[in-house]
């Protein structure tokens, strides 16, 4: 998803600050200016909030680059919503996106006045959220994801730039992280899958991670390899439904940490949007798209920081099964 206006974050965040010492660098502060908590719905991150005095689950997506409510959320608080002539797109194709003007919003603690918030249009029906936080929230700070701990932490880096964050960690991983583009603050790295190397988003959002069907025919991994298992099928923004497979992986190499054969989830990922809108437009911009998502199982079983005034993404593994394949 795509969004040109930013959402101003911490204006009415009152949290106690903290501040961290960060290794070799004397003069770095590190400051946490808030702490969200989080719970989890299936593997999916989710906090309370509410529009108009109406409750909503809110999914915690960094792979969304707008903050946005639902079509069926709009519809229950009444919400009158204007043309933007813009649309979104996911797994599941593209939507339509609308404008609406709340008088109150309120994500977990963080609460405005008089805002207004995109709308998407077409959402997977089983889909159990009411609205998405995305990386235009998330990212106007330093962030730290600690799932152990249902934790978000957001950082104010002062005199940082050569420091290393983790804090928590000193041998923690660290590798270099940009975001999708102008205008767009999700947050995407390069990986190496059987050797190969590729861009991977970092999505809280998806369940579990997914290599794109021709990336993983790239690296001799196809429907009919002998470890192929059909899965089913999965949805999104967008109307349709993508069929999804796993498969068996040699290795799969993030920084300094590899896992070894391990199974991931295959599937066409950008194929809905070429079905709903095949012209030369869409195809560029598929061209600029990730080739795997890094989802809530990678960020379950690591403790990680988004350090986006370093552009740089560290990490550290705490336990379990790093791919859960469905």
């Amino acid at each position: 998803m795509r969004q040109a206006a930013r959402v101003g974050v911490f204006a009415s965040l009152l949290i106690a600050s903290a501040c961290f010492a960060a290794n070799a660098v004397a003069s770095c502060r590190f400051v946490k200016i808030a702490t969200l908590p989080i719970e989890f719905k299936g593997r999916s991150p989710v906090i309370d909030g509410s529009v108009n005095g109406h409750a909503m689950t809110v999914l915690v997506d960094s792979g969304a680059s707008a903050t946005s409510l639902t079509r069926s959320l709009a519809d229950r608080a009444g919400l009158a919503l204007s043309h933007s002539n813009t649309t979104s797109f996911g797994v599941g194709g593209e939507s339509q996106r609308y404008t609406a003007r709340v008088d109150e919003v309120s994500f977990g603690p963080v609460r405005w006045k008089r805002a207004n918030l995109a709308v998407v249009w077409s959402l997977s029906a089983n889909a159990p959220l009411d609205a998405l936080l995305g990386a235009d929230f998330l990212f106007s700070n330093d962030i730290e994801m600690v799932w152990s701990e249902k934790q978000i932490r957001f950082f104010q880096p002062e005199g940082c730039a050569d420091a290393f964050l983790a804090y928590w960690d000193a041998d923690a991983s660290v590798v270099a992280m940009s975001v999708m583009g102008p205008g767009d603050s999700r947050q995407v790295i390069t990986v190496e899958v059987n050797g190969t190397k590729m861009r991977a988003l970092i999505d809280s959002g998806a369940s579990h991670s997914v290599i794109d069907s021709a990336a993983a025919a790239r690296v001799g991994v196809t429907p009919t390899s002998s470890s192929a298992i059909r899965t089913g099928k999965t949805g999104g923004i967008g109307t349709r439904d993508v069929d999804t497979w796993s498969a068996a992986f040699e290795r799969v190499s993030i920084g300094a940490e590899t896992i070894e054969n391990t199974r991931l989830t295959v599937m066409d990922m950008w194929g809905a949007v070429r079905a709903d809108s095949n012209n030369w437009a869409t195809a560029e911009m598929i061209a600029d798209q990730p080739e795997m998502l890094l989802g809530a199982d990678f960020l379950r079983s690591h403790r990680v920081l988004f350090a986006a005034s370093q552009r740089r993404f560290y990490f550290s593994y705490i336990g379990g099964a790093v791919f859960q394949a469905d």
